[in-house]
């Protein structure tokens, strides 16, 4: 099982504990960075997570962004809280997860929530892949 955790601005970052399929199960959002930390924390402890794997929000060109910016900053507050952090790209993967509930009939404009969960579910499966 994977957590889905809801970071500040709609980034999705991925809890991997060791699993071979990706799945997403969890939202969790928090306006404060240091609250996020902790709770992140408390999740990692309490499930053995090791790896974080977290969306890398590059534009289609390959060129970084203010969101990766935000991105790379938090990753370095993650890895001085003792987390290996995976940066993987996103792009597209929001479109594929419309695409993917299309083709099951499920109506994407009313449901964000859902496709930010795919998204985040192709994410982790991405980098899963590439691992093996």
């Amino acid at each position: 099982m994977a957590i889905n955790l809801k970071l500040p601005l709609n980034e999705n970052l991925l809890i991997v504990p060791g699993i071979k399929l990706a799945t997403s199960s969890a939202g969790i959002r928090d306006k404060n960075q240091k609250d996020l930390i902790e709770r992140l924390k408390k999740i990692a402890l309490e499930r053995n997570v090791k790896t974080v794997v977290i969306g890398y929000p590059l534009n289609m060109n390959y060129k970084e962004n203010s969101m990766t910016e935000i991105i790379d900053k938090f990753k370095v507050v993650m890895e001085s809280n003792d987390f290996e952090i995976y940066l993987e790209d996103e792009r597209l993967s929001s479109q594929y997860a419309k695409k993917i509930m299309i083709q099951q009939d499920i109506k994407t404009g009313k449901n964000k929530e859902m496709v930010d969960v795919l998204s985040a579910s192709i994410i982790l499966q991405t980098y899963l892949d590439r691992k093996k």
